[in-house]
This record gives structure tokens, sequence and C-alpha cells, in this order.
């Protein structure tokens, strides 16, 4: 392991060098392969470990804040697109999937079944889960305006609206990276309002459909 022997060196000094050298999923591959090394040196008593991911603080915004950024979006469909996402926490190519009869505004309710890939293939969505997400009022009327525009934002413009959502967020609030969205943080964003308008940590898992592990690990901490 470098100049470390695996014979002699000790386990704080290889686990410090591993963490130093190698990150993600690649130092998942070295700690197995190095293991195995270790037991067949007959030192089964020394484990490497992957180091623990550092908890991040999802990017969000309110809704104060999104009142911000929408201006400084190029379209009334993208202003619609995020807005929807905000509000349902739909994922990009679930919002695209949406049609009028997935919607019940009498119980705010929407149905997440599909989504629509970048070759405008229809899918499963991301965990083949089916899920019933809790629509904002607020986000009523860009949802109702999604139904019928969504058709006449190009691919381009979709396959884009990471960059541009960051642009606008990026105009808006200069000088706060952590409010320098992508397009997947607006899930964050509603997870978040659902938090804070009450709702537990497993309602928001079956509102979103994520498991309550993801859940817990984003959202402590936030909410009433």
């Amino acid at each position: 392991m470098g100049t470390l022997s695996l014979h002699s060196a000790t386990r704080d000094r290889l686990q410090k060098s591993i963490d130093q050298s190698f990150k993600g999923n690649r130092q998942r591959r070295i700690i197995a392969k190095l293991n195995l090394l270790l037991k067949f040196a007959k030192r089964p008593e020394i484990k490497l470990r992957l180091a623990k991911k550092e908890k991040k603080r999802p990017r969000y915004l309110t809704e104060t804040e999104l009142g911000l950024v929408l201006p400084h979006l190029p379209s009334t469909e993208t202003r619609n697109l995020v807005t929807v996402a905000f509000y349902t926490g739909c994922r990009i190519g679930e919002a695209f999937s949406l049609e009028a009869q997935d919607f019940d505004p009498k119980l705010l309710e929407l149905r997440v079944t599909r989504q629509l890939d970048r070759f405008q293939v229809e899918r499963d969505t991301k965990n083949r889960r089916d899920r019933t997400a809790l629509v904002f009022p607020k986000g009523i009327p860009a949802l109702t305006e999604w139904f019928k525009a969504k058709v006449r934002l190009e691919m381009k413009a979709r396959l884009s609206m990471a960059r541009t959502l960051r642009l606008a967020c990026e105009i808006a609030f200069p000088l706060d990276k952590t409010k320098h969205l992508r397009f997947h943080d607006l899930r964050h964003c509603y997870a978040i309002l659902l938090r804070e308008k009450g709702f537990s940590t497993e309602d928001v898992a079956d509102l979103i459909g994520d498991s309550i592990l993801v859940c817990k690990e984003h959202y402590t901490g936030f909410g009433v």
C-alpha cells in the first residue's frame, strides 16, 4: 500500500492512507481487495472501513426565495416546470409524463406513476414505485398550465434545465452559493416544505417516493 507494508503497518496508518487516497466507490473496491489481502497475510484482525459520508445539508429555497428566482427563468414554460417541481416533488421526467387526469383537485392529490425519458420513451419512475403526491395550493395554477404547455418546451430546453435553473438562482442570489440549485434540489424544497407544514418523516417518504432512511438523513432538523 504505497510505502506501507500490509505485513507490518498498523490499521490506523493503512486506514489513513486509504482515506487520503481514494473516495467513494473506488475506495469501496480498494478496501474489499485489501481486506482479502490482509486475511491472506494472516492479519484477519485488521479490518479497513469505508469512510463515513460527510452529511451535507440539502440545498433548498423557501417559497419567498422561489418567487425571487422565477422572474429570471427564460419562459413561462420553464417557470411553470420549476413551480410544479417545487410544489409536487416531481423529478423532471415525471413532470413531463403528467396528464390532467393524474390530478384530483378536490383532494389535492397527484398520481405519479411514470416518467418520460430524454428519448420521449415512457418508463417506470426511478425506483419503480407509484406514489400519490400532495399538491400545495400555490402550485395548482402552474400545474394546470403545465398540462397544456409542456409540449411547447423543446427537448433542448429540457436537457439544459439544470443549468437554466442554476443561472436563475445565481442571478437572484449572487453571493449565496447554498441557493444555487440543481433541478433535483427542487425535491428537497418540496420535502422541507412538507416538514415545515408539520408532516412527519414517514409522510414525507410516502409523498416523495423515497425510503424513510433517506428522508431521515436529508430532512432531520427541519420542520416544526
